[in-house]
């Protein structure tokens, strides 16, 4: 990933663990982020995503749901209304989350 993210950081690095409990983590790795640089994690989903504010987001479709949760950095939280997710394409959602990098990366 550092060279789609080439001018912005050090670098960039994906990992993908499936937990014997089931559940997917999904953790990137960035360095070299200047102190207050913006970051922003993204998907696209046809599920309606459920009520934010907090550092899960339940996203629901056809009767199954998936649920997002925000590990680090402590106290971030999905925010905005449901419409707030939807793309031009009414059928699909766009979900995102940006964050600030902190001024010291001991708080990451």
């Amino acid at each position: 990933m550092s060279s789609a993210y080439a001018g912005q950081v050090d670098s960039a690095r994906r990992g993908v663990a499936l937990l014997p409990s089931g559940c997917v983590v999904i953790q990137d790795e960035l360095g070299g982020l200047k102190p207050g640089a913006q970051v922003r994690w993204g998907m696209v989903t046809r599920a309606r995503p459920g009520e934010t504010g907090s550092d899960r987001l339940q996203l629901t479709e056809r009767g199954k749901s998936l649920e997002l949760r925000i590990l680090k950095p402590a106290g971030a939280a999905w925010n905005g209304d449901s419409s707030e997710f939807l793309a031009l394409n009414l059928h699909w959602a766009s979900i995102w989350r940006g964050f600030h990098a902190p001024s010291t990366l001991s708080q990451m």
